[in-house]
């Protein structure tokens, strides 16, 4: 399994628990609802027991690659370079191939692997405790509709159709937010591995660099982006804090800026031509708060936003649907959307029968 397969398995696993809760023939029965909470314990177990094969593996490659693209930006560096005792030590460097197996890489990596798979088990700790107040807290109300009359009929359908909407709509919990916010499971996984993986990434060319004697590194990236990573690009930070005029990284934390960032780092060398004082008066005219964009730049960014915007919206739709009407719906994402792009009668008959279960729910 990769890092791809494995974010899928985070959506894969609400709808696994969706299937478990529709199908239950005596959700009130309490024998038969702790039967229900095992088997969906169960599957967060696998999910976590898969988690901790993957990314740590995915984490290494990731400060690899940082690794290899920093010793290829200092060999691309030195067929230009002046002759100089810098440019002789990053030479004497550039000959060893990096390893991993170094302790200054080993020791950054298990740090990183360590916070991430800190915060993913606490993620699951949460997912976990959010599956069982669920089914507990909303089997309680209805017991309760059910005692004073408000429902009628099957009681156990009703029950677990009340479960099934309550998964639906809100997944499972695995952080809140400090204003509140829930963040279910599957997006959470996302925006910690994603993030991780970039600082891993990051980490690794800041070590080469580093181990080179390069001690400046400039912010780099590609537009359409965001306002706070435009505001970062071309900003030069020391590692060393042995730079007058250049904040360090403890005050000026490097790439990642936010979830889904990829701003990287290259080596800033004045000994080898790069603008020193222009780098400094960047500095000394930083804004915080401003906007570096140009307004095509920014229109640019939006118009990429309101793309992933409308993916993530359908890859939402897609999963509710398969949740609601299991092996009738398409197989997989893509025929999803080729359906709903053709919108023929196909199409029109699944919508037919998707707001029908959903109503029913």
């Amino acid at each position: 399994m990769n890092l791809e397969q494995l974010l899928k398995a985070f959506s894969e696993v609400l709808f696994i628990v969706f299937q478990e809760v529709v199908t239950i023939d005596d959700i009130l029965n309490d024998k038969k609802k702790a039967a229900l909470l095992a088997s969906i314990l169960a599957a967060l177990d696998d999910l976590q027991v898969a988690t901790e094969e993957v990314l740590p593996t995915e984490l290494a490659s990731a400060y690899m690659s940082g690794l290899n693209e920093a010793q290829s930006a200092l060999q691309e560096l030195l067929t230009s370079a002046p002759l100089s005792p810098t440019a002789k030590a990053i030479a004497a460097a550039v000959k060893t191939k990096p390893v991993i197996q170094n302790h200054i890489h080993l020791n950054a990596l298990d740090e990183i692997v360590s916070d991430t798979m800190s915060d993913m088990a606490a993620a699951f700790r949460t997912a976990r405790e959010s599956a069982i107040t669920t089914i507990d807290n909303t089997l309680e109300t209805v017991r309760q509709e059910i005692a004073s009359g408000v429902i009628q009929g099957e009681h156990s359908k009703i029950a677990a159709k009340r479960v099934a909407k309550e998964f639906a709509e809100s997944g499972m919990t695995s952080f809140i937010t400090r204003d509140g916010r829930r963040l279910p499971l599957d997006f959470y996984a996302r925006t910690v591995t994603r993030t991780k993986i970039r600082t891993a990434h990051v980490t690794g060319a800041e070590n080469r660099y580093t181990n080179a004697g390069v001690g400046l590194v400039k912010i780099t990236g590609s537009y359409p982006t965001c306002d706070v990573c435009a505001r970062h690009r071309g900003l030069v930070v020391s590692l060393t804090g042995e730079h007058e005029g250049y904040p360090t990284k403890a005050q000026v934390p490097l790439p990642p800026f936010h979830p889904n960032d990829r701003c990287g780092v290259s080596p800033f060398l004045p000994e080898f031509g790069d603008d020193d004082e222009e780098a400094k008066a960047r500095w000394r005219n930083f804004d915080p708060d401003e906007d570096t964009r140009t307004p095509s730049q920014r229109r640019a960014y939006e118009k990429e936003q309101e793309i992933r915007r409308v993916a993530r919206q359908e890859a939402k739709a897609y999963e509710k649907m398969r949740a609601a009407l299991g092996d009738k719906a398409p197989k997989t994402m893509g025929a999803y959307r080729r359906m709903k792009r053709k919108n023929d009668n196909k199409w029109q008959q699944l919508q037919s029968e998707y707001l029908n279960a959903v109503r029913s729910i």
